[in-house]
């Protein structure tokens, strides 16, 4: 019968199962204290539409919102690093992810059966991959059964085998990367610096007759600022706009 949840400050963690199938709740807060979120604490809270994890925690913990079905948003936190087994398994209305930079290990099955995801981005480099899924549990791909644009800023850790690896069906989308003038440029692939007078070629597996515009950030850009031309299709975006953009993908 519990709908609603406030986790007081000072409480460093959620342990096992805390609030598994409290299937009416509907609103959960936590406190910048919580460093992690245990094994099952929200499995099958199937009527939470949304939770923001806090910037304090590191770890997430198998199952923790596995079968969240009503899910529609999760706000992953800037220092998580481990995002265990199982996770969100079985989140079938979550739509869309970010993968924090500060994620270094993913195991499997995390996003298994999520079939809305649509959209994940990954913010930093290239997240160690574990197949295990705890004792008795066969292996398993971190998205298995999900299809998805998978949007990443490039670099050496990104590899067609470790895409590979994620499992589901993923398209990989190499992201424009927007940096300071002063920005360390240890990126690779598609980084423009601002005031480096360097335009953003990238190169299009569709035809030149099939182009139609380009947008950024949801808005078609006036075609003063870019160059299409054929190889498949090249596109060629100037400097003088890319400066006008915020720092970021």
């Amino acid at each position: 019968k519990i709908t609603s949840v406030v986790i007081g400050d000072g409480i460093t963690g959620i342990g096992n199962r805390a609030f598994a199938d409290c299937g009416s709740m509907t609103s959960v807060a936590l406190p910048d204290s919580v460093t992690k979120i245990e094994y099952g604490a929200f499995d099958g809270c199937y009527s939470l539409p949304e939770v923001k994890i806090p910037d304090s925690v590191t770890s997430i913990g198998s199952y923790a919102f596995a079968d969240c079905s009503g899910l529609t948003g999760v706000t992953l936190p800037g220092n998580v690093m481990l995002i265990e087994y199982d996770a969100f398994a079985g989140c079938s209305s979550l739509p869309k992810v970010e993968i924090p930079a500060s994620v270094t290990k993913i195991e499997g099955g995390v996003f298994r059966g999520c079939s809305s995801l649509s959209s994940v981005s990954f913010k930093g480099g290239a997240p160690e991959i574990s197949w295990d899924r705890g004792s008795g549990l066969s292996p398993m791909w971190p998205f298995s059964g999900v299809t998805a644009d998978v949007y990443y800023v490039k670099d050496a850790s990104w590899t067609a085998e470790t895409m590979v690896d994620y499992g589901g069906k993923l398209n990989w989308v190499n992201r424009l990367q927007i940096i300071s003038a002063d920005a360390d440029r240890g990126a690779a692939g598609m980084v423009h610096a601002i005031g480096s007078g360097e335009d953003a070629v990238i190169v299009c597996s569709g035809e030149l007759e099939d182009f139609v515009n380009v947008a950024i950030d949801g808005k078609v850009l006036d075609p003063a600022y870019y160059r299409a031309e054929k190889g498949s299709t090249v596109l060629t975006v100037l400097a003088a706009f890319l400066d006008t953009l915020s720092v970021g993908d």
